[in-house]
């Protein structure tokens, strides 16, 4: 922050000092049930400052994979929308895995965080990032090895399959990287610091769609285009919080909560075990409802692709409505 022009810097203050509407909004819902007595009055500040910027990243993201949709359509087709959706759910194991190991971060990362236990902060944090690529790559590999196969297991439309593959196989390889992207969000979160998380991450969906743009319509990539859209994003924001993490801040972010020594040990046994006992059951919950969407959409095939396309549009208007959650 301190490196950039003074007149920028100051207007960085000045927006940083506007009232934002989200904050604003919780708040007044906030003391209106304290005004019921179904809260504490003191609670309603503080959960709001953790859960506006939350908010914003998930309308951040969820209107990324909104208009990822609506571009392949524009530029490709009613089945490319249904071979985007097909292999969605494919898509989503990356965050029902990776969801389950940030869960566990946040778990160890805030109780250290809590009693000033720097070190070992840092050892939850590279175990975390130890067992999240540890889980995920081997998922990677196999979706660009039988991307076709899994998207013929819901449809037998072979236009939709062929995009779908398509698809898969190139976003696959950043599911990796999507899953050290909650990481390092659960770390801020787990520091009492879920503003600098949502700039990383709705810093990622921004370039998400700029990136889309480009390759969809620039250079005529297609479904393609969205995947690597959707990849490179993901690599910059784990960049912006590798950065910020290793640094203790990042340019155009600033501070970050905390520091971590990216050389110290990445194999603890115990920090490994208390992920997977957390994780888990977290990660459970999150597959159940990702392998709910395997039989829907084999069932919507039968009656054709724009039944499909239509339900896929439909999910991510219900993910935009979904993000005070």
């Amino acid at each position: 922050m301190s490196r950039l022009p003074k007149s920028l810097r100051a207007l960085l203050s000045y927006v940083e000092r506007l009232p934002n509407p989200f904050r604003v909004l919780i708040l007044y819902i906030g003391f209106a049930l304290a005004r019921v007595g179904l809260i504490d009055r003191h609670r309603v500040v503080r959960t709001t400052d953790l859960a506006w910027p939350r908010i914003v990243t998930g309308i951040a993201r969820m209107s990324k994979n909104a208009v990822d949709v609506a571009m392949v359509g524009v530029a490709v087709g009613t089945g490319a929308v249904a071979g985007v959706g097909f292999a969605g759910p494919y898509w989503g194991l990356a965050f029902a895995f990776g969801g389950g190991v940030a869960g566990g971060t946040i778990a160890l990362v805030s109780q250290r965080f809590s009693a000033e236990a720097f070190v070992e902060l840092g050892d939850a944090v590279r175990s975390s990032a130890l067992l999240a690529v540890a889980i995920t790559v081997p998922v990677s590999a196999a979706f660009w090895a039988y991307a076709p196969a899994f998207i013929d297991l819901l449809s037998s439309n072979e236009r939709a399959i062929a995009y779908g593959a398509d698809y898969l196989r190139m976003v696959g390889l950043g599911v990796p990287f999507a899953a050290l992207n909650l990481v390092g969000s659960r770390v801020l979160v787990g520091c009492d610091d879920a503003y600098t998380a949502m700039q990383v991450r709705a810093g990622g969906a921004v370039a998400n769609i700029v990136l889309s743009a480009l390759f969809i319509f620039g250079f005529g990539w297609g479904v393609e285009g969205a995947a690597i859209g959707t990849v490179l994003s993901n690599v910059l924001a784990v960049g912006g919080f590798t950065v910020g993490l290793v640094r203790g801040s990042a340019p155009l972010i600033g501070e970050f909560p905390v520091a971590i020594d990216p050389t110290g040990s990445y194999v603890n046994p115990g920090m490994l075990r208390d992920l997977v006992e957390i994780g888990v059951p977290v990660g459970a919950r999150n597959l159940v409802w990702t392998a709910a969407e395997f039989p829907m959409l084999s069932i919507l095939d039968v009656f054709g692709e724009n039944t499909v396309a239509a339900f896929v549009i439909a999910r991510r208007i219900w993910g935009i409505m979904n993000t005070p959650g």
